[in-house]
Order: C-alpha cells, then sequence, then structure tokens
C-alpha cells in the first residue's frame, strides 16, 4: 500500500538525518525548536499535502444541444 512505502520512507529519512545539532545546544528550547524544525522539513517533503476542492461544479456551457 503507498501509506505503508510512505511511512517506510519517512522512517529511513529520520534514521539517515544527523542530529548533531541536538547535542550541541544545552538550552532545552533550543533543542526543541531544532528537533521540531528537522522533523517537520522530513514530514513535509515525505508527506506531500495535495489539495482537492470538492465543491467545485463542472462549468457550464453558455452553447447548448438546441443552437
Amino acid at each position: 500500500m503507498v501509506k505503508d512505502a510512505l511511512i517506510e520512507k519517512f522512517n529511513q529519512k529520520l534514521e539517515q538525518d544527523s542530529w548533531r545539532e541536538l547535542e550541541e545546544n544545552l538550552d532545552f528550547n533550543t533543542k526543541f525548536n531544532a528537533f521540531h524544525g528537522r522533523f517537520q522539513q522530513i514530514y513535509e517533503s515525505v508527506f506531500v499535502v495535495k489539495r482537492i476542492n470538492i465543491n467545485q461544479t463542472p462549468k457550464k456551457k453558455w452553447v447548448t444541444h438546441g443552437i
């Protein structure tokens, strides 16, 4: 399934990433912000948001079959 493949890809990218910046920063907030930023970047690169408009109606043609 596609969903399982995306989750596997996400896990692989998380494992391959270098998390050294978390070891260097001593402040908890700085560490969290670095972790969250990198995690979100990896997440958005794997799980791309796709917008779908479900209320879109087909455009009506101005020419009818009777003309």
